[in-house]
C-alpha cells in the first residue's frame, strides 16, 4: 500500500512542477505587462500626444472665438491632464463681455470651453454712427457688434450714448420683469431740471410712459396692472414717479380736473385732464 502511494506521488511531481512552473509564468507575464503600461504611460504623459490639439468654444455670441482660443492658453503645449480651470476661468472672465466659464475634456486631445456671457440689455442707438450697440446687463457695450441688426427682443435706447446713465439703466432692465420687457419698444432719455433721469418709454401696446432711470424696474413693473384699468381708446401719458397717474391727450372745454382712482396693487393712480393738469 505505502510502494503504491509512493509511485504517485513520483508520477505527479512533475506535473506539480509544471503547474508552479506555469503560475509562476503567468504572474510574470502579468508584471511585465503592468510595467509595460507603466512605462507607456509615463512616456504619453511627456509626450507631445497628450497635450491639447483642438479647443472647441461653445456658448459665444459677441466675444470673438480667436480671443478666447488665444487668452485661454491652451495650445501652448498643455497636457491633458493638467487643465487647469480655474486659472482659465479667471483669465477669460476679464473680459467685460464674459460672466462665467466652465472648461471639460474631451479624450484623448480636445478641450471644450464654454462661455457664458452677460445676458443682453438693450440696443443702445448711437447718434453720430446711426448704428445700435448691444448693451448687455453689466453695463458694457459691445463696440464689435455695433453693426448688427437689433434682434428686437430688448427695448432701444436713444439719448444715452453721452449720458452716464448707461450703466444704471443696463442694470434696471436686467432687474424688470421680464412679461414687463417684452412689452418695452424704445427708451428715450429725456433729462428735466427737475427729473435728471427723467425717461420717456414707448411701449408695444400703444401707451407712453414718463418714469425716472432710478428704481425704473420698480416704477415700471406695475405697469400692466395699471393699463387694465384704463380706457384703450383713450391717447395719454402714464407717470410712472412716486405717485402714478394718467394725462389725457384728448381736448376738453371744461376746465375741471377729473381724478380717478385705480388701484395697481402698490400705488395710486390719477386720472387728470391735460387742461386741468
Amino acid at each position: 500500500m505505502s510502494e503504491k502511494n509512493v509511485v504517485d506521488i513520483d508520477e505527479k511531481a512533475p506535473q506539480l512542477k509544471a503547474m508552479r512552473r506555469k503560475r509562476a509564468n503567468r504572474r510574470f507575464m502579468i508584471f511585465i505587462g503592468i510595467l509595460s503600461c507603466l512605462i507607456l504611460f509615463v512616456l504619453y504623459l511627456e509626450s507631445p500626444y497628450s497635450d491639447v490639439q483642438s479647443v472647441v468654444i461653445q456658448g459665444n455670441e459677441y466675444v470673438e472665438k480667436s480671443w478666447v482660443t488665444e487668452a485661454s492658453g491652451l495650445y501652448n503645449d498643455v497636457s491633458m491632464w493638467a487643465l487647469d480651470e480655474q486659472s482659465v476661468q479667471k483669465t477669460l472672465t476679464e473680459n467685460d463681455i464674459i460672466a462665467d466659464v466652465t472648461l471639460e475634456r474631451n479624450w484623448p486631445t480636445e478641450a471644450v470651453i464654454h462661455i457664458d456671457e452677460y445676458s443682453l440689455a438693450a440696443y443702445l442707438y448711437d447718434d453720430d454712427q446711426h448704428t445700435f450697440i448691444p448693451l448687455l446687463e453689466n453695463g458694457t457695450l459691445v463696440e464689435s457688434a455695433k453693426n448688427r441688426s437689433p434682434s428686437g427682443k430688448v427695448p432701444l435706447l436713444y439719448g444715452f450714448i453721452d449720458s452716464d446713465r448707461v450703466g444704471s439703466i443696463a442694470e434696471e432692465l436686467a432687474h424688470t420683469d421680464r412679461s414687463v420687457m417684452r412689452r418695452i419698444s424704445e427708451i428715450h432719455f429725456d433729462p428735466e431740471d427737475s427729473d435728471p433721469s427723467g425717461v420717456m418709454v414707448y411701449m408695444t401696446d400703444g401707451f407712453p410712459v414718463r418714469t425716472t432711470v432710478t428704481d425704473f424696474h420698480e416704477r415700471i413693473d406695475p405697469y400692466p396692472a395699471i393699463i387694465e384699468q384704463l380706457d384703450r381708446e383713450e391717447d395719454g401719458l402714464i407717470h410712472m414717479r412716486l405717485n402714478p397717474y394718467f394725462e389725457s391727450f384728448e381736448d376738453d372745454d371744461s376746465d375741471e380736473e377729473e381724478e380717478d382712482v385705480l388701484d395697481d396693487g402698490q400705488d395710486v393712480i390719477e386720472h387728470h385732464d391735460e387742461e386741468g393738469t
